[in-house]
């Protein structure tokens, strides 16, 4: 029901985008002093799969902001102002009862805990269930928070429960505040520039993920070329990367529609565990983007990237393009 009502008030969350963006100083991306690993060329590769943080988005964060809640109360992390804009402009809606600096301070202290909870208790249903890296969709976390903080709101609900509209707004206005994106130098002229391959996106998302690409580059996903059947959103399966789950549907119909194997597939990405030994499991071709030392991810200390070697490594998007030209 979610995904019916996302289709029916996608103009005006692409409006609330706009709104809520002014709110958010986004910073630039910091490249590291050397590359990690060297630039290859690659070749045979006739699709390229995205990951999206990181690598197509620019955040704050690094990724996702709800996978990210440990970092909220860390002021060089996350800027304390956007948690104070957010809850602002929640006031000024009418959204929460909320008349001191102090009571402010209590209600963001409060919203972050409340979502670390929730956030844990679905992962650990999720577990039960076998899931062994779960993903959740925000919204149904925020529509737990509204109806246990029901006595301290004074949002007009239907019946007994607040609309899903209303819980679309919040989400997304929590996101874009605690967490501002823009767009990763250089991402749409690239995309661009590879139009003539498919294109899809193997990423950890919520429902705001793919609103905030569209409303960045002023045109629709599928205009820029991405094949929605090529496109895996971690919300909707209810699981994330690392997990092979994830390329489980593209790789299917690469190989049933254009008769792609793995091998044929590059993926992009900036984490080393979550994108590249991800991909390495289902047999793709990996690329490393090290375009941000803040979002880079290279998890020495994991076993399974300590000796991790991608095919290639850039550190801008332009680079995607040539190191791909190369190939016969």
């Amino acid at each position: 029901m979610f995904d019916i009502m996302l289709q029916l008030y996608r103009s005006q969350l692409l409006s609330k985008v706009a709104e809520y963006a002014r709110y958010g100083s986004g910073s630039s991306p910091v490249p590291p002093s050397r590359l990690p690993f060297p630039t290859q060329p690659l070749r045979g590769i006739k699709i390229v799969l995205f990951d999206i943080y990181g690598t197509l988005l620019h955040s704050r964060a690094g990724e996702i902001a709800i996978h990210r809640l440990e970092s909220l109360n860390d002021e060089h992390s996350l800027p304390r102002h956007n948690y104070v804009a957010l809850l602002v402009q929640m006031i000024e809606k009418g959204h929460y009862r909320v008349r001191t600096a102090v009571q402010l301070t209590e209600l963001l202290s409060e919203i972050t805990q409340a979502l670390r909870r929730y956030i844990a208790e679905a992962h650990k249903r999720s577990f039960a269930k076998g899931i062994e890296f779960p993903e959740i969709d925000t919204r149904h976390i925020w529509r737990s928070f509204l109806h246990d903080h029901r006595a301290v709101t004074k949002l007009k609900r239907e019946g007994n429960s607040y609309s899903r509209r209303q819980i679309m707004y919040i989400a997304l206005c929590y996101e874009m505040l605690v967490n501002p994106t823009s767009e990763m130098p250089g991402a749409l002229a690239t995309l661009q520039e590879l139009s003539p391959l498919p294109l899809g996106i193997v990423s950890n998302a919520q429902f705001y993920t793919p609103l905030l690409l569209e409303s960045l580059w002023g045109r629709s996903l599928r205009k820029i070329g991405f094949q929605p059947q090529l496109c895996s959103w971690s919300y909707r399966l209810g699981c994330a990367k690392p997990s092979p789950e994830m390329f489980k549907d593209p790789l299917r119909v690469l190989r049933q529609r254009w008769g792609i194997t793995p091998s044929q597939i590059l993926f992009l990405g900036n984490d080393l565990l979550n994108d590249m030994w991800c991909a390495r499991q289902v047999g793709l071709q990996c690329c490393l983007f090290a375009g941000d030392s803040h979002s880079l991810r290279l998890r020495r200390d994991d076993p399974r990237c300590r000796n991790f070697i991608p095919e290639s490594c850039i550190g801008t998007l332009s680079e995607l393009p040539q190191i791909l030209q190369r190939s016969p």
